[in-house]
């Protein structure tokens, strides 16, 4: 529909209360078709329908999107209605039809006609055969498409003890409901279907109660229209809140003090699956991911060494119905250190824009002050999902990429080839006693994660 059309169709005021009104109009002329709630996440919910996803209360707002469109009792201007008389056939017969009218630019085409107790093939658009089946009880109608040459050629039968109609409609833009229906023998017109897709044959039943000699059909083509709305949730439970790991080995006795302990704030360990969901080449793409192949305890990696035992995974977009199991930071990792440099054995879920900031550190002094270290995809940080072939390979412009250490693998098996960036900050305050570390997501698409945090002492002591 063009922007014309758009304007000179009567439209109504929307009122948040989800009530509909529109000046002049007796009520109840406009109906809700559809909607969906989004949360600041991405996260989202059909109103409509049998579409699972979550949305969080904790969430900074929803966006709650909604379709409407008038009633097919309210009356309509006429050119969105094509009204027709047709003759029913017998029982056995069939007609093909060939009538068209363009109803707000959407050609709409009437195919065919049954009589009842008939089984009939249409083959692209046109009538193919059928034959009388008096021992018809019910009805069924099944569709498919094959290539014939370069074209695609639907092919749809029916059997019915009922009469059919069967329409075709070409409407690209999947903005329009197409309604057709029948008067009954009342006079009341009532509704035998409606098209929602594109370039599809139809057929609908016109039941035993409606007249079986002549039918009177409306068809009727109008606009759905969108709108949203942005509320706030009003309840706040603790969604994004800390939860701890569970079964993550013990911190050895041994370790360096300077290898930050992370015990108290790990949210996963490297055993838990992980399901992971996201947008990759314009298709929905989805998998599981863990580290159970990743050796645990201290290891030497890239001249630092690190304590390797769990996962500082904070949400992101891709985490969907799972995110509210990690947070969205963790505001205190202990220090109380001097450092001249940080130490991050780092990553995320999911890929990102290079450039993009998808979290942060921040540092908190004793004295007050504080410093933040920007995560930006690309630069520091990137993708830790290993999976061969999925993703293009990753070079960072201001961290290593390195391989985490194998577990002892079985004969003939290939040792894993997980990776981490190691990215290190130099810390402009090396004379500042650092109290404690904040972890921040942007809660953009990936999901950041800290694997490991080691520091450089200073050399010059507060």
């Amino acid at each position: 529909m063009d922007i014309m059309h758009r304007q000179q169709y009567e439209r109504p005021t929307f009122i948040a209360n989800f009530d509909f009104e529109y000046e002049g109009a007796p009520s109840g002329d406009w109906v809700f078709d559809s909607g969906r709630i989004e949360d600041a996440l991405g996260n989202s919910v059909s109103m409509h329908g049998h579409e699972a996803g979550n949305v969080s209360l904790n969430s900074s707002a929803w966006k709650i999107s909604f379709d409407f469109l008038k009633s097919t009792s309210a009356s309509f201007p006429p050119k969105l209605v094509w009204e027709q008389v047709l003759d029913i056939p017998a029982k056995g017969k069939a007609k093909q039809l060939n009538l068209e009218k363009t109803l707000m630019d959407i050609p709409v085409k009437l195919i065919g006609i049954t009589g009842p107790q008939t089984q009939i093939v249409m083959k692209d658009g046109k009538l193919d055969r059928f034959n009388l089946d008096e021992t018809i009880s019910g009805s069924s109608v099944s569709s498919r498409a094959n290539f014939s040459g370069n074209r695609l050629v639907e092919t749809v039968t029916i059997k019915s003890k009922d009469a059919h109609i069967g329409t075709q409609i070409y409407e690209q833009r999947h903005r329009h409901r197409i309604h057709i229906l029948a008067k009954n023998k009342e006079g009341r017109y009532e509704e035998l279907g409606f098209h929602y897709r594109a370039s599809k044959m139809q057929f609908a039943q016109i039941r035993g109660h409606l007249p079986q000699d002549k039918i009177q059909l409306k068809i009727i083509v109008q606009p759905v229209f969108q709108d949203h709305f942005f509320v706030k949730p009003s309840i706040l439970p603790p969604a994004h809140q800390f939860i701890p790991a569970k079964q993550v080995p013990s911190r050895d006795t041994a370790v360096s003090e300077t290898c930050i302990d992370l015990s108290p704030y790990y949210t996963s360990n490297f055993k838990n699956s992980i399901y992971i969901r996201g947008q990759k080449n314009n298709s929905s793409f989805g998998a599981s991911f863990d580290l159970r192949r990743v050796k645990t305890g201290v290891t030497h990696l890239d001249g630092v060494d690190w304590d390797l035992r769990g996962m500082v995974l904070l949400t992101g977009t891709t985490l969907h119905h799972a995110y509210l199991n990690y947070p969205a930071s963790v505001e205190s990792i202990r220090m109380n250190t001097t450092a001249s440099e940080l130490h991050f054995l780092q990553g995320c879920l999911w890929i990102s824009k290079i450039g993009k900031e998808i979290g942060s550190y921040v540092v908190h002094y004793e004295n007050g002050s504080q410093e933040t270290i920007p995560l930006v995809y690309g630069e520091n940080i990137a993708n830790l999902w290993n999976q061969q072939g999925t993703f293009p390979e990753m070079k960072v412009t201001q961290a290593t990429k390195v391989l985490l250490p194998p577990v002892k693998q079985r004969q003939g098996n290939t040792p894993s080839t997980s990776a981490a960036y190691h990215f290190t900050w130099k810390n402009p305050h090396p004379d500042q006693r650092i109290s404690h570390l904040e972890f921040k997501s942007e809660r953009h698409i990936p999901a950041p994660i800290l694997l490991g945090l080691t520091v450089k002492p200073s050399s010059r002591q507060p």
